[in-house]
């Protein structure tokens, strides 16, 4: 009975690992210049060289369900329920300060720094120097108050807009997030993993909200706010862990069989399906990278040749053959490209789920349409060849 349990508790784990666990995400520490001479002067400037260490941040911020667990297990009360309702996969909103940081402790963690969230929103090691953390267009990776969506007026559901290069979402607008620094000034000088200001009254709040425009949303803009601030609709934050426990919580060998028992039919099949995944998903990948060696190569030749070349009636043959040919490799390339932006539209959407068999299905759809890719640039390169015979 006990080895059914804890098989359905994982089986439930499998459908939605996230739900009651946050998904952490490592970042690996850096250097990197911190502020913004084109913020505001009061709190983006000076901008200085700061060092972090490595670090473990939330994959999104914390959910209401999650935090509900939080209470239920503390026998704390939940805060005062935002005006649409509590939703399980919107930002837990309404914490001040010390409830946020309560929920990080519990779970052997803490608020991030401000400056470990900035190098993370920035994109760590990894960072492409967007203004915003993942892109230039605002819109991209976050809903904000100058959009004209439905559900504008509120918070809304982690991971709906792209990640930024080390797979954070909502970093931009959704929810303010807390940080564990007092606020203050910069001071200008080189710092190894900053605290902020030794004491104050105000805690930093980073990221922006759901009430922002784009302004307010830029990586390195911040604010401080009075740590009993709890009223806040617009206001959440993140789990850090320096650490992670990465052996599986299994139950005891006195209370139950071990979960690797060879000849446990749903055991069995679960490896299977897991490992087969994995295979599909390693596959899946390996084909990305030759689409994309092929997008390059064609990006490269196109752009030695003029666009749009037109091709008149006086032309001599080989130059009319030679401008169709450039044509086609125009055309070769818009193509792509645009299955291209789908491509990662679906992997990104493979990415978010959850779910085992959805992602299986996804992996086969993004499968299948690489193929039709590749069997379009072969017609293509028979077409060329075709006219090239002709010369």
């Amino acid at each position: 009975m006990l080895m059914n349990n804890f098989v359905d508790e994982k089986r439930e784990q499998m459908k939605s690992p996230d739900d009651l666990e946050p998904e952490m995400v490592y970042v690996e520490g850096g250097i990197f210049k911190m502020g913004n001479e084109r913020g505001y002067n009061n709190s983006e400037k000076p901008v200085h060289e700061v060092t972090v260490s490595n670090f473990y941040i939330s994959k999104y911020p914390i959910t209401a369900k999650q935090y509900r667990l939080f209470c239920k297990n503390t026998g704390k009360n939940m805060p005062k329920a935002p005006p649409w309702g509590w939703r399980d996969d919107h930002p837990i909103v309404n914490v001040n300060w010390e409830e946020a940081k309560a929920y990080c402790e519990w779970k052997n963690g803490r608020l991030p720094t401000e400056a470990e969230w900035e190098f993370a929103a920035k994109g760590g090691n990894k960072s492409l120097g967007y203004e915003y953390s993942g892109h230039n267009k605002v819109d991209k990776v976050a809903q904000y108050s100058d959009q004209t969506y439905m559900d504008s007026d509120q918070t809304y559901m982690v991971g709906k807009k792209a990640a930024n290069e080390l797979n954070l979402y909502d970093m931009n607008g959704n929810v303010w997030e807390w940080c564990i620094d007092w606020y203050g000034n910069y001071h200008g000088k080189p710092q190894n993993n900053p605290q902020g200001a030794t004491k104050g009254n105000k805690r930093v709040q980073r990221g922006g909200s759901w009430r922002c425009g784009d302004y307010q949303l830029r990586v390195t803009n911040r604010r401080g706010e009075s740590p009993e601030y709890n009223y806040g609709d617009d206001v959440g934050f993140r789990l850090v862990k320096e650490n992670i426990e990465l052996t599986p919580d299994f139950p005891d060998e006195d209370e139950a069989e071990p979960l690797d028992k060879p000849d446990d039919p749903l055991i069995l099949s679960l490896n299977e399906q897991i490992a087969s995944l994995n295979e599909r998903i390693f596959k899946f990948e390996e084909l990305l990278k030759i689409l994309n060696q092929q997008v390059a190569s064609l990006k490269f030749e196109v752009k030695k040749k003029k666009p749009e070349p037109s091709i008149s009636r006086n032309m001599p043959f080989k130059n009319k053959i030679s401008s169709i040919r450039e044509r086609i490799h125009l055309i070769r390339l818009t193509d792509l490209e645009q299955q291209w932006t789908t491509l990662n539209e679906k992997r990104s959407r493979l990415e978010n789920k959850n779910i085992l068999e959805t992602r299986v299905e996804e992996t086969i759809r993004l499968e299948d349409m690489i193929k039709g890719i590749n069997v379009n640039c072969q017609k293509i390169d028979q077409e060329i060849s075709e006219l090239e015979t002709q010369l």
